[in-house]
């Protein structure tokens, strides 16, 4: 994912994962394996949030990325 921020409406409902992708050298594409921490986006509340997108491949190794929501 390259972004780092995500702006939003008041009372959308965004699909989180639409255009991450996560890839790895031994695993290859494993965009499947992403998940998704919006559970603290109020999408009804104006505000600054953060989704956690978080990815492990089949060694254990994990990515994190932190991504700003500006719900308006």
């Amino acid at each position: 994912m390259n972004t780092e921020t995500i702006n939003l409406n008041v009372g959308a409902n965004p699909d989180w994962k639409v255009g991450v992708t996560a890839s790895d050298e031994e695993d290859g594409d494993i965009t499947n394996a992403i998940t998704v921490n919006a559970i603290d986006v109020n999408l009804e509340v104006p505000g600054n949030y953060i989704v956690i997108y978080q990815v492990t491949d089949s060694g254990g190794l994990t990515t994190t990325k932190e991504v700003s929501v500006t719900v308006e």
